[in-house]
């Protein structure tokens, strides 16, 4: 999320609650984890090579973990202050096509809580912005795939 100026905040440890914006331009990075929500059609592929790499108890305690992350995420951001107007959120990941609604509704709809803290901060007068090219998220997508596919054994191919 960016607010117009030149300060940076990485990660939630940096960011006050309190913070306020002014006139200058400031860049909040919010670090993320994907959740299997966000997997979109991979997520049963990824949850079956996690349980089979790592075993129940691991991707159990990394799923709590992970849920804690994103209520730390969700009261940081929801306590940042928003200028209706004035603050751009950029999603990464977010294809650049004209559907940059429609693609976070529907995911935050499917239970992706990035997508619905995206939405939140658009409540709040926040404006997207897509961030990628939609033909290599494909490429990326077919990669991931077919990696998976193989048991994770496919090389990912580097352009």
């Amino acid at each position: 999320m960016t607010h117009t100026g030149e300060n940076v905040c990485h990660g939630l440890a940096e960011m006050s609650d309190t913070q306020t914006i002014g006139r200058e331009k400031r860049l909040v990075y919010i670090p993320i984890i994907h959740t299997l929500a966000d997997m979109g059609t991979l997520g049963v592929s990824i949850q079956r090579a996690k349980l089979s790499a790592l075993g129940r108890q691991s991707v159990a305690r990394n799923a709590a973990a992970v849920e804690k992350l994103w209520t730390e995420i969700e009261r940081v951001a929801g306590n940042l202050p928003v200028s209706p107007g004035r603050v751009r959120v950029y999603q990464d990941g977010l294809p650049v096509c004209g559907r940059e609604q429609e693609i976070v509704s529907e995911l935050a709809d499917a239970g992706n809580r990035n997508q619905k803290l995206l939405l939140s901060l658009q409540a709040r007068g926040a404006i997207l912005m897509g961030t990628e090219s939609p033909e290599l998220l494909v490429e990326e997508y077919q990669i991931a795939s077919a990696a998976l596919a193989s048991g994770g054994a496919a090389q990912a191919k580097i352009r």
